[in-house]
């Protein structure tokens, strides 16, 4: 088959023997014209959009997307009217009309509509920790050292414990992903603290069962006054999920420094933060995902109020 028409994106088509034949590249489709039972042509982006639906009464219509070129396929389209039966020219209509009579759906409303529901799903996902702790973590509840190591191991919680802080903290620094100078990667340096928490009795060479995570310069200042002294700490425990891949690999380090191992699902409580924080973090997060993608919606929606 020799195909004489470009539709653009390498597609290409002919007619011949009152049958139109398209080729996708690596696939190829024939539709007898006398079968045409109704096609429409409308702008999408860059591209046309060329919907063809064939079949006889009472049968099992087929239908066809086919994205068009504006320029290079106008002699194609021409050729195509001009062989095909009147009736199914819809061309006459508008875009909803003609979609409807047709049995098409609009592809681009549907993603549109699709798109903040999947979204959703996914930022519910990414937050599932946050959100937990912000839902079933909400009452602080003071504990001792000695509780600790006997509750473990604990996966959550909103906890407040007085603990002797070590005047050398285990500080891990790596560098941030984004900068402010729009640099793929920030050359300020992000510090992040571990302290071991253990009981009195607790010796070097005892498994450590709690830890200390302080994360940031911010956060390591303000605990710094408190080396070697007891203070009350409170925080969120970070063992839900993938919260423990962000100190994970920073735990081998700890147990060197310590000369004590620390237990493969250590309970790390995360000081100063808290249910209420975690759902501001959710929120925001979610925030930032589904925004962009309302505002495509309600474009969407006036320009179908309009009829394009």
């Amino acid at each position: 088959m020799e195909y004489t028409y470009e539709l653009g994106n390498n597609y290409k088509a002919a007619i011949d023997n009152g049958t139109l034949f398209i080729n996708f590249g690596l696939r190829s489709i024939e539709i007898p014209l006398a079968a045409i039972s109704g096609y429409y042509r409308y702008k999408s982006n860059n591209n046309d959009i060329l919907i063809i639906v064939s079949g006889v009464p009472g049968a099992k219509k087929k239908k066809w997307h086919i994205h068009l070129d504006p320029v290079k396929s106008q002699s194609f389209f021409d050729d195509l009217v001009a062989c095909t039966p009147r009736s199914a020219n819809l061309l006459h209509m508008k875009k909803k009309q003609a979609l409807k009579i047709l049995g098409v759906s609009d592809r681009a409303k549907q993603t549109i509509v699709a798109l903040p529901i999947i979204v959703t799903v996914i930022a519910a996902g990414l937050f599932f920790p946050e959100l937990w702790h912000s839902i079933f973590d909400r009452r602080l509840a003071p504990v001792t050292i000695e509780t600790l190591y006997q509750d473990y191991p604990l996966e959550s919680g909103f906890l407040s414990v007085p603990v002797t802080l070590n005047e050398k903290p285990l500080v891990v620094s790596y560098r941030k992903w984004f900068s402010s100078d729009k640099s793929l990667i920030s050359r300020d340096i992000h510090k992040r603290g571990y302290y071991p928490i253990v009981p009195k009795h607790w010796k070097q060479g005892d498994p450590i069962k709690a830890v200390l995570l302080v994360d940031g310069s911010y956060m390591l200042g303000k605990v710094a006054p408190y080396h070697g002294r007891e203070k009350v700490i409170s925080g969120v425990v970070r063992n839900i999920l993938w919260e423990k891949f962000s100190w994970t690999n920073d735990m081998d380090d700890l147990s060197k420094k310590e000369k004590s191992p620390v237990v493969k699902k250590p309970i790390v409580i995360d000081y100063g933060a808290t249910p209420s924080k975690d759902l501001l973090w959710t929120f925001g997060g979610f925030l930032l995902l589904i925004l962009p993608l309302l505002g495509l919606h309600v474009w969407r929606l006036k320009k179908e109020s309009k009829g394009e």
